[in-house]
């Protein structure tokens, strides 16, 4: 049975063809807990040199057993850093993903807040233009009431100057009308007594003198 060195004893696969000392050995593949032992193992030039030394001195039938633990072994180590190369891109991914995420929520933040503000600031131009237009209505109002109070005692106080006017008038006229009145009165009075001092006279100078009634004056 040809001699199998220490560092190709967990390259044996269970149940593998051979002789009995090679069938004991541990298990067939390289664990994944350690790819960069392995890696290290095979990939160093002397390692790699030591290894074909063996596989020159090792008998026929153990070099296909060996030739295929070492071809399973390059495998795995592949799959090991195709699978870490995933890992890392995944890893990669998720960062990326949770950066964008933190940057979208930073932004919609952003413009929550923006918009927060700019509501804000229309609620408050609102009030203000709401606030301006009560008191210019409650100013112009006011303004237009004073006037029309103002333009009410002046109508009344012309009205009643007018009044006033018209009653001294009215009464001017009656004072006259009545003067008038009694002037035509006492003219007529004075009249007919010259009426009857003429018919006297006129009666004391004739016998029979006309008799002049006095409806006729």
């Amino acid at each position: 049975v040809c001699p199998v060195p220490t560092h190709f004893s967990s390259l044996v696969r269970p149940g593998s063809s051979g002789s009995g000392s090679a069938a004991s050995l541990n298990s067939a593949r390289p664990s994944m807990e350690s790819p960069r032992r392995s890696s290290a193992t095979l990939t160093d030039s002397p390692q790699r040199h030591h290894t074909h030394a063996f596989l020159e001195s090792a008998c026929p039938s153990c070099k296909p057993m060996l030739l295929d633990l070492i071809a399973d072994f390059e495998r795995e180590k592949r799959k090991n850093r195709a699978l870490a190369e995933e890992n890392r891109r995944l890893k990669e991914q998720q960062l990326n993903a949770h950066r964008e995420l933190e940057c979208e929520e930073e932004r919609v933040a952003n413009n929550l807040f923006v918009k927060l503000e700019a509501l804000a600031r229309e609620k408050a131009d609102l009030v203000r233009n709401v606030e301006a237009e009560e008191e210019y209505l409650t100013n112009t109002l006011s303004k237009r009431l004073a006037n029309v109070m103002s333009e009410k005692v002046e109508i009344e106080q012309s009205l009643e100057a007018e009044q006033e006017k018209i009653v001294n008038e009215l009464r001017q006229r009656l004072e006259l009308s009545k003067n008038e009145r009694l002037r035509l009165k006492a003219e007529k009075d004075q009249l007919a007594e010259q009426v009857r001092r003429l018919l006297r006279t006129l009666n004391n100078g004739q016998n029979t003198p006309p008799r002049v009634s006095r409806e006729s004056l």
